[in-house]
């Protein structure tokens, strides 16, 4: 005898077919019943009863587009709302759908939703089941009105030429949809798909290159001062899906007034390039690669790739190839194409190509300088590149970007991974997934050993009394890696307080604010990376001059670094500014670090400033 999978009686046996025949229609109706029709606890079922209303709802897109099977009308999709407006990659945005059951409904239909760029591309799928996949179709009464609310993030990589909003139901088993019986004011893009809207969108990837005088030398060599004024990237992610990349690669970008210049930090374990001729097949084994897209239209288009390879003439090896639409010519005829003028080089740290399963190299770095004029040299070419002026207008903005190709050795043989600053969908060349390059005020490099200089305040008449100043900043080492030497930083973190200040002298207000900052220093006692942790509502231009301003000031000095042996190299710290209006305030200095090593003191030594006018500063 046998427990029913339905209804848990007992079941005689009735011969091995017929019971096999029973079991099988049990089975599956179980299964549908789990796999379609969720069990709610009171407190889901209260969240589902808040998105059910009687009365019609007004939504900000008006739709009007009904879904029914054979011929009998199911769900009208009455409009559906979506902010913010544009819709801009790595953030969040809300979609709200308001759709009107017509008439009871049998079957579980699952809503898909794509968002598809506008100009083709991959696109992002939004499939659910309403309400967070609680309320299902199936538990819709008649008349009701649902708010269907959606939050999700714009995937990275969407490009910034809009997106289309499609919308439908399918049966998740069976993959069939639901009819189109009226499209409102929407439009059948395919059967049992409607488009509903074009929205704008934009790709968050924005890239600031700055304008300086004294171009860095192109040796491979990254600690010219002049490097940390520019520019930088996060580090680049998987170019498929936007994930954290297992390596890290920075990529950093300055122009002066004929050239732009690159620069790529990249860590890798296993440096591997055997090619040995220009323009030959770089993206096979370990390189870079540089988009410019200088017009933003859809041709007219560099690519340059550098190798970790020197080629015969001392230089990074380099392919260059010049593309006047989408893939075409075909590489074979674009990279006939040379930028003329072009300088890269490159410096491994460890040994290229080694033949050790376990090789001692921890990465490579690459610059490369591209003129700004032989960028429009395509002589051989119809379409060509058209520079309004050289170097181009502070403000002005290209569409680029930025890939690295990581080569490894595996058990299996060798793979290639492929990471990228904005993320272009599987192909490269996808154009309207690309980032921006903007092209930044000038920036200028103190002289070596120079720090801000203040004079000592002359007596005055109130009728002569010098202008209030902008008020106090005050930088406070919060927490500290264990290869950090605590006090020499924090020394140095205090000396370009006023520099800092000077980054408020444009501002019109002043209030209290913190913002925090994480420092990543490199092998070289260079800041690697600053991630903004919290900023407060300050424009744009001023974050960027404090975090240049901290950059340029903590120059490499191997007295921020101590050697532990044994420990993972943890060089991280957490800063924090504080600022408060009025008046300058006197801090005491901070003792010199002892000469066997840093002091005993925590980080949070650092006295803080003040959080309000009405807190008494530290005695001087």
């Amino acid at each position: 005898m046998h427990r029913s999978l339905l209804t848990g009686r007992r079941v005689v046996a009735l011969g091995p077919f017929l019971l096999t025949i029973v079991a099988l229609v049990a089975m599956a109706a179980c299964q549908e019943k789990l796999e379609r029709t969720v069990s709610l606890t009171q407190e889901q079922w209260k969240r589902v009863q808040g998105t059910v209303a009687v009365e019609r709802p007004e939504p900000t897109h008006p739709v009007g587009a009904v879904f029914g099977q054979d011929g009998k009308a199911l769900i009208e999709l009455v409009g559906f709302d979506i902010d913010p407006s544009p819709l801009v990659t790595g953030e969040k945005f809300n979609l709200t759908w308001h759709w009107h059951a017509l008439a009871p409904i049998q079957d579980n239909w699952k809503i898909f939703v794509h968002i598809q760029p506008v100009r083709g591309g991959n696109f992002q799928n939004l499939d659910h089941h309403p309400v967070d996949n609680l309320f299902q179709t199936s538990l819709w009464q008649k008349g009701d009105f649902i708010a269907d609310i959606q939050n999700a993030t714009l995937q990275a990589g969407f490009p910034s030429t809009g997106a289309y909003v499609n919308v439908g139901f399918f049966h998740e088993q069976t993959g069939k949809r639901l009819d189109v019986l009226s499209i409102g004011n929407a439009t059948e893009v395919e059967p049992g798909k409607v488009r509903v809207a074009e929205v704008p969108t934009r790709n968050d990837k924005i890239l600031t290159a700055f304008k300086v005088d004294t171009p860095p030398v192109i040796d491979g060599d990254i600690g010219d001062a002049v490097w940390r004024l520019a520019g930088r990237t996060n580090p680049l992610v998987n170019a498929g899906d936007g994930q954290t990349a297992p390596t890290s690669t920075v990529v950093r970008a300055l122009y002066t007034d004929t050239a732009l210049y690159f620069a790529f930090d990249v860590k890798d374990t296993d440096i591997r390039s055997t090619f040995t001729k220009r323009d030959d097949r770089l993206w096979e084994q370990d390189c870079v690669e540089i988009y410019l897209n200088p017009d933003q239209t859809d041709g007219t288009y560099w690519e340059i790739q550098i190798s970790p390879q020197q080629g015969p003439d001392g230089q990074a090896l380099v392919f260059d190839a010049f593309f006047e639409r989408r893939r075409q010519p075909a590489w074979e005829i674009a990279k006939e194409a040379d930028i003329e003028g072009l300088q890269a080089a490159v410096q491994v740290r460890g040994t290229l190509n080694s033949e050790a399963l376990t090789p001692n190299d921890t990465g490579y770095v690459v610059e490369v300088m591209i003129p700004f004029a032989s960028l429009t040299k395509t002589p051989r070419a119809i379409e060509r590149i058209n520079l309004p002026q050289i170097p181009p207008a502070e403000g002005e903005s290209w569409r680029v970007n930025f890939f690295r190709v990581d080569y490894q050795r595996t058990a299996d043989g060798a793979q290639t991974r492929h990471h990228a600053w904005s993320p272009a969908g599987g192909d490269f060349h996808n154009l309207d997934a690309f980032g921006v390059l903007e092209f930044g005020p000038p920036r200028s490099v103190a002289p070596p050993g120079a720090r801000p200089h203040q004079e000592p305040p002359a007596e005055q008449s109130p009728a002569t009394a010098a202008p209030a100043t902008p008020g106090t900043l005050s930088l406070n080492l919060v927490r500290s890696g264990s290869h950090l030497a605590i006090g020499p930083f924090a020394l140095a973190l205090n000396a370009q307080e006023p520099a800092l200040t000077a980054c408020l002298a444009e501002l019109e207000r002043h209030e209290h604010w913190t913002a925090d900052i994480e420092l990543v220093m490199n092998d070289s006692a260079e800041i690697e990376l600053v991630r903004r942790i919290s900023m407060p509502p300050l424009p744009v231009p001023v974050l960027d001059c404090l975090v240049a301003s901290i950059e340029s000031g903590m120059t490499n000095d191997q007295k921020f670094l101590t050697q532990i042996n044994g420990e993972a190299q943890d060089r991280t710290a957490l800063v924090r500014i504080l600022y408060t209006p009025g008046p300058p305030l006197r801090r005491p200095a901070l003792p010199p670090p002892a000469a066997d090593g840093p002091p005993e003191a925590t980080p949070t030594s650092l006295p803080p400033a003040p959080h309000h006018p009405s807190e008494q500063a530290p005695p001087p």
